[in-house]
């Protein structure tokens, strides 16, 4: 079987989140980035298939975090648009925050007061 179509079972932590807010699992030849896990938490991701390019997966959550709320839409997970309602709003702004910190540096744009 070849490694598009293999499937996976993964039971680790992300290592840390995209710039669209997916949690990033690395392995030696290539990573997984996986919406709506967040990094404190355990899962066991199945990988179930793909589309336009993107692994298909199967979310199993071993422990949630407690940073994790409900999201106010009832179709999040079927939209796609609210990559982070999952999350308490506080935590959210904290990720919002590092990521713009990352792109400033990366960008070297200087600190404004």
């Amino acid at each position: 079987m070849d490694e598009e179509n293999q499937k996976w079972i993964i039971v680790m932590p992300a290592v840390y989140y995209d710039e669209n807010f997916k949690a990033v699992f690395k392995f030696p030849k290539s990573s997984l980035n996986v919406s709506g896990v967040m990094l404190d938490e355990t899962v066991n991701i199945e990988t179930v298939g793909s589309h336009e390019k993107e692994k298909v997966v199967k979310v199993n959550f071993l422990k949630q975090s407690d940073k994790r709320t409900k999201p106010k839409c009832p179709i999040v997970n079927k939209c796609g648009g609210c990559t982070i309602q999952h999350i308490k709003y506080d935590e959210q702004l904290k990720m919002k925050t590092k990521l713009v910190q990352k792109i400033k540096e990366e960008n070297q744009i200087p600190k404004y007061r």
